[in-house]
């Protein structure tokens, strides 16, 4: 997304001054001159003009104020000439800023502001004046260039890398006796919903999005804080009313909270700067656990209120404390606006897509289901990014695709070991519930694979891991596939042909992955595995053999084994003991499938093959230990062979090395 600076700078500290056409501020954008520019509001005219924007006013009234101010915010920008020139070039495919070539058409305004006074001003509400996009039109709803406005303060910092694995979201609410209801259940289950693909579907409900999510519904400073210490969040949900409080001389806003020692009371007015702290603790480590993004759903989370003191809005304070990205609320915001407000902003956030775009199709949605209100305005947004932001968009959308595909690929063992693939249960209540558990498992899965494959074309070449992610993720769909044929004999020809379709696909990744990295050697063992198991496949009627791509290792599978073992055996003596552990994991596969090479010229006896196997698949249990996942993933890959491979293909010969590799492994689960 190609990006304009635009900044307003005066004299003096950023508090203690007051609204007046007669204050000079200096603007600043890209490279052009300075700018002298003056507000045209009185202080306590401007006042006014929030308290009417606020809903405290006449819908007539207010809409009148929404769009005065909408046409003098405009006019003020219309100023400077250095931003208008910015836009423009924008507009032409220039900038001063550098820019990816895969950008987005939106472009990013940065709006930096030091003075407090200025953060009272709802510059989300100008319209563009003359010379910008969409002249005329609310600038941040036009379609002629969309425009994303993000507000900055100078001492916060973006994230120094992208978080890996499953997100954790700490939702905090609270309704104290005289702040009023909240919609808890409705946000409770947005969250949810957004946070489903990484569920463990194979939990209880209570259980299911434990790892996810930490659910505080009476929330006091107090909990927050010791939460915060013991545990890391990457995104944190605020849902409370916002509440007047006195700072000094000040009027302020704060979050209304439970008080920890009269929870059943009046709402504990929680200021921006004890809530950062609370969010933001200091633990035992010594390194403060920041969230990625933080987003509050109250009314006027982002409004400035006092100016006399130094201090800002919440939202303002969370920014300034280092959280990189805070999304609140200047004015008040309305229950069914707050329910897209979560929805919108998750989706993008969980998954590790722009904040920009998504905040841009917020802002639009809003204008368009609620015209009665201008919610569409009050989200505002305080951004800290780093410049190779796209490319850490891109590191963590990757690992969050992968994060859910792992989740998936639980929920399909969890299901196949629930329905046991060697046996045909007859019609009946547990047939249904079978069919219904495959069902599910199946659509997960697919949603991952097309993810998946989505950004392994993306990519370009793709990456080893990526493209071995595939491989598994295809194979788990035809394993899926192949027990819905034991449960469907009216559909088995057609499952049958779709799973040997993606068991072929399968295989090619592999191919890939290990063509992209020639030191993975799991990715040529699974290659050869497949290679092996197609090529030695029974005739299914009314089911024509996969299609295989000729390569010139294909006539000589015993060449891909003696390459795999030699690989093997270099990792086994590696300094990383994941290495050595997969690698044992490799050679004991390896033994396993040695007897279906007729032509090898290594030529062992079934039974030397299964001293080989057992040796090896025991070592992997002592080291990595009984417990571990891959001692789990090994019996997992080992079982296929046994329960479904063996059933499509002719691999009788692997019988006694295979039950010696299993008789090594214990049988436990994971998920």
């Amino acid at each position: 997304m190609k990006q304009i600076t635009f900044e307003l700078l005066r004299h003096g500290p950023p508090h203690n001054q007051l609204l007046s056409p007669l204050t000079p501020y200096l603007a600043l954008c890209g490279n052009h001159p300075a700018t002298s520019l003056h507000t045209p509001f009185e202080h306590n005219q401007f006042l006014h003009r929030l308290r009417a924007l606020g809903d405290r006013a006449e819908p007539g009234s207010r809409a009148f104020h929404v769009r005065d101010t909408a046409q003098a915010l405009g006019d003020l920008l219309g100023q400077v000439p250095g931003l208008a020139a910015e836009m423009n070039r924008v507009r032409s495919g220039e900038s001063s800023a550098p820019c990816p070539a895969e950008a987005s058409p939106a472009f990013h305004l940065r709006m930096i502001l030091s003075a407090s006074e200025l953060a009272l001003l709802p510059f989300e509400l100008a319209l563009s004046p003359a010379g910008f996009p969409g002249g005329g039109q609310h600038l941040l709803l036009q379609l002629d260039h969309p425009v994303c406005l993000t507000r900055e303060v100078r001492r916060a910092a973006g994230p120094a890398a992208p978080w890996s694995g499953q997100p954790k979201v700490l939702f905090v609410a609270a309704s104290p006796a005289n702040a009023g209801p909240i919609p808890f259940e409705d946000h409770l289950r947005a969250l949810q919903n957004q946070l489903e693909p990484w569920a463990n579907h194979s939990a209880s409900d209570p259980e299911r999005y434990a790892s996810l999510l930490h659910v505080l519904p009476n929330a006091t400073c107090d909990e927050i804080e010791r939460i915060c210490s013991r545990e890391r969040f990457t995104h944190v949900h605020i849902l409370a009313h916002g509440i007047l409080y006195e700072d000094g001389f000040d009027i302020r806003f704060g979050i209304a909270l439970h008080d920890r020692m009269n929870p059943d009371g009046p709402a504990d007015a929680v200021s921006g700067e004890r809530l950062a702290t609370a969010l933001c603790p200091v633990p035992a480590c010594n390194q403060p656990s920041l969230p990625l993004a933080v987003t509050i759903a109250s009314c006027d989370s982002a409004h400035q209120g006092g100016v006399l003191a130094l201090g800002g809005s919440i939202a303002f304070a969370l920014h300034q404390a280092g959280i990189p990205i805070v999304i609140g609320s200047q004015f008040p915001l309305s229950a069914a606006a707050s329910l897209d407000f979560v929805n919108i902003l998750y989706e993008s956030l969980l998954w590790a897509t722009d904040p920009r775009i998504a905040l841009n199709r917020l802002r639009r949605r809003l204008h368009a289901l609620y015209p009665a209100t201008h919610d569409w305005a009050s989200v505002t947004a305080y951004a800290a990014l780093p410049d190779d932001f796209e490319s850490w968009l891109t590191q963590a959308h990757r690992s969050q695709t992968v994060s859910s595909m792992e989740a998936a690929l639980s929920y399909a063992d969890f299901v196949i070991a629930a329905v046991d693939p060697a046996s045909s249960n007859p019609p009946g209540p547990t047939h249904g519930r079978n069919f219904r558990l495959l069902a599910e498992a199946s659509t997960r899965i697919e949603e991952g694979r097309r993810r998946l494959a989505t950004l392994f074309t993306n990519t370009g070449a793709g990456t080893a891991t990526l493209a071995g992610k595939l491989a598994a993720t295809e194979k788990r769909c035809a394993q899926v596939l192949f027990c819905f044929s034991t449960f469907d004999p009216a559909r088995t020809t057609a499952y049958t042909g779709q799973a040997l379709a993606l068991l072929a696909s399968s295989r090619r990744h592999y191919r890939d992955a290990f063509e992209l990295n020639r030191q993975e050697s799991w990715a040529l063992v699974q290659f050869l595995s497949l290679d092996l198991i197609l090529s030695l496949l029974r005739p299914v009627e009314g089911v024509p053999p996969p299609i295989l791509e000729a390569h010139k290792e294909h006539s000589r599978p015993h060449s891909l084994w003696t390459l795999a073992h030699a690989l093997s055996l270099h990792d086994l003596q590696g300094p990383s003991e994941q290495q050595r552990i997969w690698a044992l994991g490799n050679l004991a596969e390896l033994y396993v499938l040695l007897p279906l090479l007729m032509s090898a010229p290594v030529k062992l006896s079934a039974a030397r093959c299964a001293a080989h196997a057992n040796g090896y698949a025991g070592e992997l249990v002592a080291l990595a230990g009984a417990a571990s996942p891959d001692a789990y993933y090994l019996r997992r890959q080992l079982l296929r062979y046994r329960d479904w491979y063996a059933r499509i293909a002719s691999i009788a010969a692997i019988e006694q090395p295979l039950t010696a590799a299993l008789s090594a492994l214990p049988a436990a689960r994971l998920y």
